[in-house]
């Protein structure tokens, strides 16, 4: 009789694991800003066809409550000058924003009010 060993049906059988194909890392490419390339000149003069490109703007959004009145603020801080540069509250059924030093002007709901600032304000 033959006597069978453990370490011999071991060796003999292969596992079955599948090993997934090893993958690139994603990579995300923005597009231009107006779908068009730069046209080639311009590219051996070293100039930027759509111009000087503008820092990035650090803005972020604080609410606000004033203690003794309890209204609620939302102020947008730009953090590169470190100062508020709009003002939205509710003094009635509309919010009043107000940018820098223009004139206010109202909105009905706030999401709205707060992206319309934020275009205003980076456009300025």
């Amino acid at each position: 009789m033959a006597e069978w060993s453990n370490a011999k049906v071991c060796k003999t059988l292969k596992p079955r694991v599948r090993i997934p194909p090893a993958t690139p890392p994603l990579t995300f490419i923005a597009p231009s800003s107006n779908g068009k390339r730069a046209d080639f000149e311009s590219v051996n003069r070293g100039s930027s066809p759509r111009g000087a490109s503008k820092g990035v703007i650090m803005i972020e959004w604080i609410k606000i409550r004033d203690e003794v009145t309890c209204e609620v603020y939302h102020k947008l801080l730009d953090n590169s000058t470190g100062q508020y540069v709009c003002t939205i509250n509710k003094p009635n059924k509309l919010y009043q924003v107000q940018i820098l030093d223009h004139v206010p002007w109202h909105a009905r709901k706030l999401n709205d009010a707060k992206a319309v600032a934020e275009k205003i304000y980076v456009g300025i």
